[in-house]
């Protein structure tokens, strides 16, 4: 058995059964199987019944109706006894069971007085408390108030012995006027021969409504209710009525739980008038301030997305601005130093013309007639004439005054002959990759011009990765579909030393070079830059120290139909 066993407490509701009637319960479960069924070792039980509505009454038409009544009939039923009601008064039915003239008693409230003059069950049934009754324009609100007031009350009942002591102990100067039941009590106050009445709250508060009158919003005093037995009545079938009492109270849905839910009313504390009004005043002011906070909340949240917005855009308007002019300050230095490169190689070009010819003419007339030394000098100057034209054709390639010939040409063939040569070129310490999109196709491009950048590039990242590493040739779609025009990357990514901004920046300028003297001419990536941008083209460079270096080619892209006519024209004629 579990000690802290449900009972019911004054709201009507479960409570825990108090400490002190826990080894009495644990005594009855001990016993219980020795202690059924009742009707073994008991006659048929006379029980007392007495009118106090809805715990017990007779209906209109006189059948015995209320709490008791169902509760006892399932105890009934458990224990196998037969029973019949009694009828008498309260203080007859008490007197009764004290002769032995009753043997059971439902509905009675515990004292120490009536202990000793009947036996008690240790299993409450519920706890219930008294309820004072008044007329309705009664100045009584509280006890202090009932001081020299008459209080009508059940003769021997629980509530003429509360009040007694009270008034013995002088908390209460009040006139007692003892009736015959709780009916009179209330029609005593209701016909003016008392001021107040006591009461158990589950008569007193439906008959104060039904009568006009108004009880009192504080308990006067809170009993337990039991069964009250016979003195002469055995202590195994006590036991066996407080285990079966104990089974009902703690089964869900039993005939207890049925006959309490129908009869014993359960009213909530009457909240004061002013509270609902005062609820609903907080209430509307704290929805409207909770209303305002969220409004101002939100207001907050959209003005300030609206200010990064607006910050982000300026930030990204600035960024975009000032990499705009750098953009145009570099092409502008850029032009200019291709315009005076141009003109100076172009110049130089002509000048270049007239000493080659002459370099020709004197080997064609004279050349059987020079010695060995005159022959090796004039060998020297041609050697250098000719150094001198191929710079002139990458200062000129460098100005966009290259001649060139653009064609559809096959990006990843020719990037795969490229680097079948590279492969020939550079030490094994290299590893050459390749990552060529299918999708590229053709780009319109002069031929050995690009296959002069590629070399270009693929040296430049040798010199770069002295102790080896790696080199990756790359081709790519710069457009939506394969079968759109459009541009393309071709992209030559290394994993040597890398660049610094400053020498970035400076890369593709003619001459410049961060190589020993006489190890290059600075001319590489200035030539790549012109024959790009020639093309039609654009140049772009990624590096960092230690990070290596990418240089990408944005070349024009020819639709499907270039390439699959290029195609046509590069296949062997086939005889018939």
């Amino acid at each position: 058995m579990n000690p802290a066993s449900p009972t019911i407490d004054p709201a009507g509701a479960c409570s825990r059964t108090p400490r002190w009637q826990w080894p009495i319960v644990a005594i009855a479960l001990a016993m219980a199987p020795l202690a059924a069924p009742v009707a073994a070792a008991e006659p048929t039980l006379r029980v007392g019944f007495y009118e106090n509505p809805p715990r017990l009454f007779r209906d209109a038409d006189g059948t015995r109706r209320g709490f008791w009544p169902e509760v006892i009939a399932a105890l009934a039923r458990d224990l196998e006894f037969d029973y019949v009601f009694v009828d008498c008064d309260w203080q007859a039915c008490l007197r009764q069971l004290e002769r032995g003239e009753l043997d059971l008693m439902p509905d009675v409230a515990f004292t120490a007085e009536r202990a000793e003059r009947f036996r008690f069950g240790g299993q409450p049934a519920f706890y219930a408390w008294s309820k004072i009754v008044v007329a309705e324009n009664s100045a009584v609100q509280q006890l202090a108030d009932l001081a020299g007031t008459r209080i009508a009350v059940l003769a021997g009942s629980v509530q003429e012995a509360g009040l007694q002591e009270l008034i013995e102990q002088g908390e209460l100067d009040a006139q007692v006027v003892a009736v015959s039941s709780f009916d009179a009590a209330v029609d005593a106050v209701r016909a003016g021969a008392a001021d107040a009445a006591v009461a158990n709250r589950h008569f007193a508060e439906p008959a104060a409504r039904s009568r006009g009158l108004r009880g009192l919003a504080f308990p006067f005093q809170v009993v337990s209710v039991h069964l009250a037995f016979a003195p002469t009545m055995s202590t195994t079938t006590i036991h066996a009525f407080d285990r079966a009492l104990y089974l009902q109270q703690t089964q869900a849905g039993s005939a207890f739980d049925r006959a309490l839910a129908r009869w014993i009313p359960v009213h909530a504390p009457q909240a004061p008038a002013w509270l609902l009004p005062a609820a609903i005043a907080t209430g509307v002011l704290v929805i409207g301030g909770v209303g305002l906070i969220l409004l101002l909340r939100r207001l907050v949240e959209r003005r300030t997305r609206e200010l990064r917005a607006t910050v982000a855009s300026l930030e990204h308007a600035l960024s975009a601005r000032d990499a705009a002019e750098e953009a145009a300050r570099s092409a502008q230095k850029m032009e200019a130093v291709g315009r005076l490169t141009s003109g100076i190689a172009h110049d130089f070009n002509n000048l270049l013309t007239v000493i080659v010819g002459n370099l020709q003419l004197l080997r064609a007339q004279h050349g059987p007639e020079l010695d060995a030394e005159a022959a090796a000098c004039l060998d020297a100057v041609e050697g250098a004439a000719a150094r001198a034209g191929v710079l002139t054709r990458q200062l000129l390639a460098f100005g966009r005054k290259a001649p060139l010939s653009p064609e559809p040409v096959e990006l990843n063939r020719l990037v795969a002959e490229v680097t079948n040569l590279l492969r020939r070129t550079l030490p094994r310490a290299i590893d050459l990759q390749t990552e060529l999109d299918p999708a590229v196709g053709l780009v319109t491009v002069d031929r050995s011009g690009l296959a002069n950048a590629l070399l270009n590039l693929g040296l430049n990242a040798r010199d770069a990765m002295p102790d080896g590493g790696t080199l990756r040739l790359s081709t790519r779609l710069d457009g939506d579909s394969a079968r759109t025009e459009g541009q393309v990357w071709l992209t030559v990514a290394d994993t040597g030393s890398g660049m610094d901004s400053a020498t970035r920046e400076r890369a593709a300028e003619p001459f410049f070079t961060t190589k020993a003297a006489g190890e290059g001419s600075g001319m590489g990536l200035a030539m790549v830059h012109g024959f790009t941008a020639q093309s039609g083209g654009s140049l772009l460079i990624e590096s960092r120290p230690g990070h290596g270096t990418s240089v990408s080619l944005r070349l024009p892209r020819q639709g499907e139909l270039a390439r699959v006519a290029a195609r046509a024209a590069a296949a062997p004629a086939v005889a018939v």
